[in-house]
């Protein structure tokens, strides 16, 4: 399953720090109105 983010804030993040634990789930993309930390978030969790 593909996934996307609108909002990388902490709730969105305790998010896809679950998702990221199931082998199913694919963090696909990240937008967020401050593009540093999309990008950021992104890197973290390989999006």
């Amino acid at each position: 399953m593909r996934i996307g983010f609108i909002g990388a804030g902490r709730r969105a993040q305790g998010h896809m720090g679950a998702l990221s634990k199931i082998k199913s789930a694919q963090i696909a993309a990240i937008c967020d109105i401050q593009r540093e930390r999309a990008e950021e978030v992104a890197r973290r969790f390989n999006a």
